[in-house]
């Protein structure tokens, strides 16, 4: 989780300094929050 967290603050870096444009990171953004809500379920059931 803590490295799916930095992802996270990373692509939104990039998207506010421009470095990556809005359509790849609402791509990579919804990727990352479905394996996120994914890995709660997870642990939820660990």
């Amino acid at each position: 989780m803590g490295k799916l967290d930095r992802l996270f603050i990373k692509i939104y870096d990039y998207n506010a300094t421009e470095r990556l444009n809005d359509d790849p990171f609402a791509m990579m953004n919804k990727t990352y929050e479905d394996e996120h809500t994914q890995l709660k379920v997870e642990v939820g059931n660990l």
